[in-house]
């Protein structure tokens, strides 16, 4: 559906997007486990 409508209407493209860099992810997935064993305070 994307693709035929970027098709028709080449201006919905968003000229700015880059695609996300495959060496960032591990280590943000570390970053968010690391962070999911801290303690968090008692509310």
């Amino acid at each position: 559906v994307v693709r035929s409508r970027l098709a028709a209407e080449p201006k919905l493209a968003n000229r700015r997007y880059k695609p996300p860099d495959a060496d960032a992810l591990p280590p943000a997935l570390q970053v968010i486990a690391h962070a999911k064993e801290v303690s968090h305070p008692d509310n």
